[in-house]
């Protein structure tokens, strides 16, 4: 008259007891509105052109991992040195692939973001953008696009987005441009912190972004967005805006917003190229002062 069941499994799982990898990791070069601010404006305007920083991104991967040690190395320099201790990165991925030029899309697996990140820069891919608006119900964020140092790009479902603004690790180094860079991100927890051989090693080649003025904002031809183009245009007619990282400092300004007045000295460049070969100009046109350019029938001609 009795009956017996099967007990339930108990719910619970230990915590681990070791550290484990990031669950993601990203190293990037710092641009100019990072460096901008970690040490402010004075700073950022003195530092050489050619210098260059580092900044690394990097997704828990559990929740008893809590904070992670940056392990990094020049080129040529034999080990690794362990100079700073950061948070891990807020994130989000897309849902679906996103054009150019789309500015609602739907996001999934957030970790550490929402609300909170309205106004701030994420990078996603190549491209920065400013996050204007988020439905927490919905998972739907708004987005300015091609902000800071950027243009708008193309991205396909999955692509994370990095909440850089407040989770961006330097090392402290100032490197110079050309330079390979090594890093390791070292997980913590309460009792481990991942050994060095452990770690994935990520690398990246300096370019001197943050000295490195911003690209013009919103070509276009004919009046006509690069990134929506149609039919033939047989005497294109160039035309773009203007962009200055000094005055801009720390705002995230859309591609497609109005010009700012440009850095003292910018002049613009154009190359020509056959669509057999993308790698010999047809034609270069440099110390451009003007905001538009046209490629006429004279200059056809001669490009044959």
């Amino acid at each position: 008259s009795t009956s017996y069941v099967d007990p339930a499994p108990p719910g619970w799982t230990p915590p681990p007891t070791v550290a484990l990898p990031a669950a993601e990791e990203r190293l990037i070069e710092a641009s100019y509105r990072d460096i901008y601010l970690q040490v402010g404006a004075g700073d950022a305007e003195s530092a050489p052109v050619d210098a260059a920083y580092i900044g690394q991104l990097a997704l828990a991967p559990n929740t008893t991992s809590y904070q992670y040690d940056l392990a990094t190395r020049a080129d040529g320099e034999p080990d690794y040195s362990v100079d700073v201790t950061g948070s891990f990165t807020g994130n989000a991925k897309l849902q679906d692939d996103i054009s150019e030029t789309e500015t609602e899309v739907v996001l999934t697996d957030l970790n550490s973001f929402g609300a909170d990140n309205i106004g701030q820069a994420l990078y996603i891919g190549e491209e920065l953008v400013r996050l204007d608006a988020f439905d927490e119900g919905t998972s739907t964020a708004t987005i300015a696009r091609g902000v800071g140092d950027t243009i708008p790009q193309l991205h396909s479902a999955g692509d994370i987005l990095w909440t850089i603004d407040d989770d961006l690790i330097s090392d402290g180094r100032a490197y110079t441009e050309g330079e390979t860079v090594f890093a390791k991100v070292l997980t913590r927890i309460s009792s481990d912190v991942l050994a060095l051989e452990d770690a994935d090693e990520q690398s990246i080649e300096l370019v001197a972004r943050q000295g490195r003025p911003y690209p013009p904002s919103d070509v276009r031809v004919d009046a006509e967005s690069i990134f929506g183009l149609t039919g033939e245009h047989s005497e294109p007619v160039i035309t773009w805006g203007t962009r200055n990282r000094i005055t801009q400092s720390d705002q995230l300004i859309d591609h497609f917003d109005a010009s700012v007045a440009p850095e003292a000295g910018t002049t613009y460049n154009i190359r020509v190229f056959d669509p057999t070969d993308l790698v010999t100009p047809l034609r270069e046109e440099t110390g451009i002062t003007d905001l538009t350019w046209t490629y006429d029938a004279t200059m056809q001609t001669a490009d044959n």
